[in-house]
């Protein structure tokens, strides 16, 4: 799930800098739902190791 809150530019650039490169990408693609495409990759191929 995504948290939604609105920043002023300046509090957003402090936040993303406060981050890692590896978090930021993390939290872009939670934010845009890509993570959830990632996690059902890893599920398929769990599936398919099964099979």
């Amino acid at each position: 799930m995504v948290n939604f809150f609105l920043f002023g530019g300046e509090k957003i650039e402090k936040l993303a800098d406060d981050l890692t490169e590896t978090e930021l990408i993390d939290d872009v693609k939670n934010l845009i739902g890509v993570s959830l495409i990632d996690d059902l990759y890893a599920s398929l191929g769990v599936i398919e190791k099964n099979i």
